[in-house]
C-alpha cells in the first residue's frame, strides 16, 4: 500500500515542474519543460524508481514492476497532455474565428463613425483588463 501511495506521489510530482506549474507540450516533438524536450518516458521512469529505491529500498522485483508501471503512466500522460494542447489550439482558433465574424457583423450594422468609436471602446476595455491582471510574483518567491 505504501508503495502505491509513494508511486502516486512521485507520479504527481513528475507531472509538475519545480514551480508547481503544469508542463507544456510541443507538437510532434513531444513534451517539453522550460523550452527543453523532456527525456523519454523510460528515462523519467528509471529516474523516479532510482529515487524511490533510495528512500524505500526496493527489491529487484519491485524495481522492475514499478519501472514498467511508471513508463506506461508517463507515456499515457504524454498522450493526454498532447491532446490537451491540441484542444487548446482548436479552441483558440474557433474563438478567433467567432470574434472575427462578430466584428464583421457589428461593422455591417454600425455606421463607419459608430464602428470606429466601438473599436476604440473595445481597445480601452482590453487595456483596462490587462491592467487589472496581477503581475507575476517576484523571482525570489517563485520557489
Amino acid at each position: 500500500m505504501t508503495c502505491i501511495v509513494t508511486l502516486a506521489m512521485y507520479s504527481l510530482q513528475a507531472q509538475n515542474d519545480p514551480a508547481g506549474q503544469k508542463r507544456e507540450n510541443a507538437g510532434a516533438g513531444g513534451p517539453i519543460r522550460n523550452d527543453r524536450p523532456l527525456p523519454p518516458a523510460e528515462k523519467r521512469a528509471e529516474k523516479m524508481v532510482e529515487k524511490m529505491n533510495n528512500e524505500l529500498k526496493l527489491s529487484e522485483d519491485q524495481k522492475i514492476k514499478i519501472t514498467s508501471l511508471a513508463t506506461d503512466h508517463n507515456k499515457e500522460m504524454d498522450k493526454i497532455h498532447m491532446k490537451e494542447k491540441d484542444i487548446r489550439e482548436q479552441i483558440k482558433n474557433e474563438t478567433k474565428t467567432s470574434r472575427g465574424n462578430f466584428k464583421q457583423g457589428i461593422q455591417k450594422v454600425l455606421t463607419p463613425e459608430q464602428f470606429k468609436i466601438w473599436e476604440e471602446k473595445r481597445k480601452e476595455m482590453a487595456q483596462k483588463r490587462k491592467g487589472d491582471r496581477m503581475p507575476p510574483p517576484p523571482e525570489d518567491m517563485q520557489d
